[in-house]
């Protein structure tokens, strides 16, 4: 009699657990699709906030200036991803450090 109860058990918890992974699976694959073509949030701030610091030490530059409004109008345009605005940043960047 008890074999028989903890076979039963048994066989519901497995039933428990086969449908939580099936559940968990394809809740994970649907937010992974949802989430595809979402920009990286901290590549994105992190490009911003080498932009501001670039703004602020190139202030009586207007050749940077007018490089940096381009290519933040050309990242705002979605004409670049922010891994590319971000090494176009410290590509500019590193060139007004050798010019300097």
């Amino acid at each position: 009699m008890t074999i028989i109860v903890l076979l039963a058990f048994g066989l519901v918890l497995l039933a428990f657990a086969l449908i939580f992974r099936k559940r968990h699976t394809t809740g994970f694959e649907q937010m992974m699709t949802h989430n595809q073509n979402v920009q990286p949030l901290l590549k994105e701030r992190s490009a911003n906030l080498k932009h501001e610091q670039l703004q602020d030490q190139h202030k009586s530059n207007p050749a940077v200036l007018r490089e940096l409004n381009r290519l933040q109008t050309d990242y705002a345009d979605k004409l670049m991803d922010a891994a590319t605005y971000e090494r176009r940043l410290d590509e500019l960047a590193a060139k007004q450090k050798v010019t300097r």
